[in-house]
């Protein structure tokens, strides 16, 4: 059997279909604008990092000038390399060489402090432009560590001592090293006036992409990314621990192995484009919404309409001839359910006129099936009195023939089609005395007939059927004994509060392929051995209408059961006369 979809999701897919297209390209070109404006932004601020680094470097190279021709060229340096520490000479040059530094300071505005070494004497002469012992204390041993172990460099390199970082130039010449210190607060003065936003950042770099600067950047990764070898720097986007996106753009400086790197938080960026940040995220929720109200337009125009036709012509086909239908307002949909409603319409009254003359017939059907009289039960019950007589049993005789009397009264009263619970079972009761003298010490019975049930209305031999049904497949053998139990009962925890008749015994119970059918319904052939029960249901439903069941199971641990369900239809009039 093929696969197919209802017209409802066809509907739904031509939709999306339409609009899925659409809302995926506008989602792409807002999407597209926004890489275009962070592409324009990152450029941009690359070429600015790009002027700054190049201002720098010039900068480091002019002051990496005034050094080296101050190892070479400058006579304080040199009578320092060669006089002895104690001579006036040492000491003047010294002096001398104090004020050149301070003299030439106001040329180098990055510059803390210079300073001249001797190693041979261990001689540091510093002049600090802001001194601070225990900073000043720490540059110098961070100084001498450098000289001894001979790692002064060609180029500026980034250190740090205990409490300060920055970049250190020492230059080396017969003897004497000078250099040039530059704090780190300093050195990134130039950048404190940018904005870029409150989370904006400028850090400096390694090589390997770790951060030298002392400002917190616990958010992100470490190393925080590979600046690579683009000279020319580059840019991209990076994500801290709370996966919040960052656009960086980094940049090198040629005069050290350090980078300048600015990271501006992608929020900060889109808050000056609100109307492509507002459509990125509103694209979705609106597709939502106008797939919502075409689905809602949809069920209200066409599924709900369509899905009542479709109901109405079930329950035509399960026997509801008095459906009707609303009509919409739609014409089209309106025209369709006139005109079943005027199908139905002529099916009910080609129905009726059926229906009333099978009623006919099926009364006339009820009178012959209610005016029946087994002839084996009539001969042997004669056979019984008989019998009971020969051996002079007078009082037995006398009850088998006040309850044979009874029964057939009851039988044969063709002129009544309702009898109360009450005549039904004391019908029943006679019917099973006289089957008790027939199996004595073999058949025991009980009839449970709550008083408030009495008056309830049935068809007459309602209950006969199934009884009958049981003392001719409920016994298992010649010896066997069969208890029988008829009970009433109603359901007063529904709102219809059905009553229920139900028949037990502990015989055999039902076949497996017997009970099967006849949960299945096949009692409903008229042909066979289920003729008695067809007979009860018709009777019933002619007489109650749909609301009529027949139920059959096995008990355990052996048995049968059948229980009736009717609607109370006298405790419905008792109610209303109340009202």
């Amino acid at each position: 059997m093929a696969f197919s979809f209802s017209l409802r999701t066809k509907l739904i897919f031509g939709f999306l279909s339409v609009i899925a297209p659409l809302a995926i390209f506008l989602y792409y070109s807002n999407y597209y604008a926004m890489e275009v404006v962070r592409t324009q932004v990152a450029q941009s601020n690359l070429q600015l990092l790009s002027l700054h680094t190049r201002s720098m470097d010039k900068s480091l190279s002019d002051i990496d000038s005034y050094l080296y021709k101050l190892a070479a060229n400058d006579t304080y340096v040199k009578t320092l390399a060669i006089f002895p520490e104690q001579s006036e000479d040492y000491i003047f040059s010294r002096i001398m060489l104090m004020h050149k530094f301070d003299a030439d300071h106001g040329l180098y505005n990055l510059v803390d402090s210079f300073f001249a070494y001797n190693a041979d004497n261990d001689d540091l002469i510093s002049y600090y432009e802001s001194y601070d012992t225990n900073r000043g204390r720490e540059r110098n041993a961070l100084i001498r560590s450098l000289v001894n172990t001979s790692e002064t460099g060609d180029r500026w390199r980034w250190v740090s001592t205990g409490t300060e970082s920055g970049l250190i130039r020492i230059v080396r010449s017969s003897g004497m090293y000078v250099g040039a210190w530059i704090p780190e607060s300093r050195f990134m003065e130039p950048v404190k006036n940018l904005n870029f936003g409150e989370s904006g950042k400028f850090l400096l770099v390694s090589d390997e992409g770790r951060v030298l600067t002392s400002k917190s950047v616990n958010d992100f990764p470490d190393p925080l990314l590979n600046p690579g070898n683009e000279k020319n720097g580059q840019y991209g986007t990076i994500y801290d621990k709370s996966a919040a996106s960052y656009i960086y753009m980094v940049h090198p400086y040629t005069q050290s192995s350090i980078w300048m790197l600015l990271l501006i938080p992608e929020q900060d960026l889109l808050l000056n484009l609100p109307f492509f940040q507002r459509a990125i995220y509103s694209i979705p929720f609106i597709v939502l919404l106008l797939i919502f109200i075409f689905v809602m337009i949809l069920q209200r125009v066409l599924i709900k309409p369509i899905s009542s036709l479709l109901k109405g012509m079930r329950m035509i086909g399960q026997g509801n001839l008095r459906i009707r239908l609303p009509v919409p307002a739609q014409w089209e949909i309106a025209y369709l359910i006139k005109t079943f409603n005027h199908m139905a319409s002529e099916i009910e009254g080609l129905t009726i006129g059926m229906y009333e003359e099978k009623l006919r017939v099926q009364k006339a059907e009820f009178k012959h099936l209610q005016s029946q009289i087994k002839p084996h039960f009539y001969l042997n019950t004669l056979n019984i009195i008989y019998s009971l007589a020969v051996l002079k049993d007078h009082a037995t005789v006398q009850k088998l023939a006040i309850h044979l009397a009874d029964y057939f009264r009851f039988t044969i009263r063709t002129d009544r089609q309702i009898v109360t619970l009450k005549e039904e079972c004391t019908h029943i009761a006679n019917y099973l005395e006289i089957q008790r003298l027939r199996f004595p010490d073999q058949l025991f019975y009980q009839v449970l007939l709550p008083k408030q049930l009495e008056d309830v209305e049935i068809p007459p031999l309602t209950i006969q059927p199934f009884v009958e049904n049981t003392l001719i497949h409920g016994f298992q053998g010649e010896e066997a004994v069969l208890h029988i139990s008829i009970e009433v009962r109603m359901d007063a925890d529904t709102a219809e509060r059905k009553i229920f008749i139900a028949v037990f015994d502990d015989g055999e119970g039902f076949e497996e392929q017997k009970l099967r059918r006849l949960q299945t319904g096949e009692y409903f052939d008229r042909q066979g051995e289920s003729v008695g029960i067809w007979n009860v249901y018709h009777r019933l439903r002619m007489h109650f209408g749909e609301e009529v069941a027949i139920r059959f199971t096995n008990r355990q641990p052996q048995g049968a059961a059948v229980t009736l369900e009717i609607p109370n239809v006298c405790n419905n009039h008792q109610e209303k006369g109340m009202s």
